[in-house]
């Protein structure tokens, strides 16, 4: 971390969470092991921070473990260094006992959704968002690594915060996460406090943000609306924080989901509400059916990692220049990706050299992430593709030409 004097001071690390005093409001805050005279910048440089996270242990994770495309990696790694912390508000009220949740389990062809409480299908989503973070920003065989990027989580009644980030900074956590997700929720829904508790946080370190063009992800999970006051005047100050809201519900209740949705509309954050993965997989199947939204897009937008072409997925159908995105930066790989309105066999085969499987809870099995076999006919101006694959043999000169008419029109446009 760089040393600067900062409205942020950590304390000395004992295992929880230090605390920054404002205003007559205690607000806990990640804690640093040693407390000096200069004290240290919650947020260290953009320019530092992705080279220090974990990348070859993060990338061993995320691909053995969840079945990551490099695409995926490399969105989630770059986003480091704009977001550097992350806080996570988790919703353990009596409600979320509720037995309407699902969680995917197994491996492989071995993979099913079973039904679980909505506790549970939370807390398998923040073990993995937890693990995530303590592997990035960690690296015990390297004695100089200092990554100073952190996910801090709160469950709503009875624990104090909980940060996960390097252990000689912040402490080694991650057993103590375990344990409290492994309890039973109970009580009420005290967002408001919360909330504030995060506003006066990302407050005391928002000149370093905004020097260093970050922002701070706040994600609250929830089933239910705040039991403890007027949750939109609590959340109006976000508005001119650098920050950036997940709102992620744990219910299709239309009434939570209703009043989610005003909160969204009227207060005007960059703020995304997201239903649980089989909710936000069948809106994108109305407009998108070639692509299966799966586990692992979906805890990328958990984590904050906020893509323009997320928000379209479910909105619009979206034509071949912005599949043809979408695919690249979903999948990755080294060679680039024949444009779709240029050659789409050349485009589809390599999509399918590149592609991964995806549990898809509408089919309730793995799925191929993009589904080459449904691009058949999309539209190019309102032409077929179909008809413009036949047209081309008829007359491949003149296809030819046309072809690279569009090559100059679309280089022109990416320039």
């Amino acid at each position: 971390m760089s040393q600067q004097k900062s409205a942020y001071q950590p304390a000395a690390a004992t295992g929880g969470a230090g605390a920054y005093n404002n205003a007559n409001v205690h607000v806990h805050v990640p804690q640093a092991n040693v407390v000096q005279a200069t004290v240290i910048s919650a947020v260290p440089a953009a320019t530092t921070m992705n080279s220090q996270i974990n990348s070859q242990a993060l990338r061993e994770f995320l691909t053995s473990e969840h079945n990551w495309s490099p695409g995926m990696q490399n969105i989630l790694i770059n986003s480091f260094a704009k977001l550097p912390c992350r806080f996570f508000i988790c919703d353990n009220s009596g409600s979320m006992m509720a037995n309407d949740g699902k969680k995917i389990v197994g491996r492989g062809s071995q993979t099913k959704l079973t039904e679980c409480t909505r506790w549970k299908e939370l807390t398998d989503s923040m073990n993995f968002h937890a693990r995530l973070s303590d592997i990035a920003f960690n690296n015990s065989s390297d004695s100089q690594f200092s990554c100073s990027n952190y996910s801090q989580f709160r469950v709503l009644n009875a624990h104090e915060p909980i940060t996960i980030g390097n252990h000689r900074i912040y402490g080694n956590n991650i057993a103590q996460m375990t344990t409290v997700l492994d309890e039973n929720p109970n009580g009420g829904t005290p967002l408001c406090k919360h909330i504030r508790d995060i506003i006066t946080a990302i407050t005391a370190m928002r000149a370093d943000l905004e020097r260093n063009g970050q922002r701070a992800v706040l994600m609250i999970a929830t089933d239910g609306e705040s039991s403890d006051g007027d949750l939109a005047a609590a959340m109006a100050p976000l508005k001119h924080l650098p920050v950036l809201v997940v709102v992620r519900l744990c219910t299709n209740q239309d009434s939570i989901v209703t009043y989610w949705n005003n909160i969204d509309e009227n207060l005007e954050l960059d703020m995304d509400v997201l239903d649980d993965l089989g909710g936000e997989e069948e809106e994108v199947r109305k407009v998108n059916p070639w692509l299966t939204y799966g586990p692992q897009i979906h805890r990328l937008r958990e984590f904050g990692v906020n893509l323009k072409e997320f928000d379209l997925l479910d909105e619009h159908r979206l034509n071949l220049d912005q599949i043809h995105k979408i695919t690249r930066l979903l999948l990755g790989g080294e060679r680039d990706y024949p444009h779709p309105e240029i050659d789409m066999s050349a485009f589809k085969q390599r999509v399918n050299d590149n592609n991964i499987f995806t549990f898809s809870c509408y089919n309730k099995k793995m799925m191929p992430l993009i589904q080459t076999d449904r691009l058949e006919g999309l539209s190019v101006n309102g032409v077929s593709v179909n008809a413009i694959n036949a047209k081309a043999k008829e007359n491949p000169l003149l296809f030819a030409l046309i072809a690279v008419v569009v090559a100059v029109v679309i280089y022109n446009m990416l320039k």
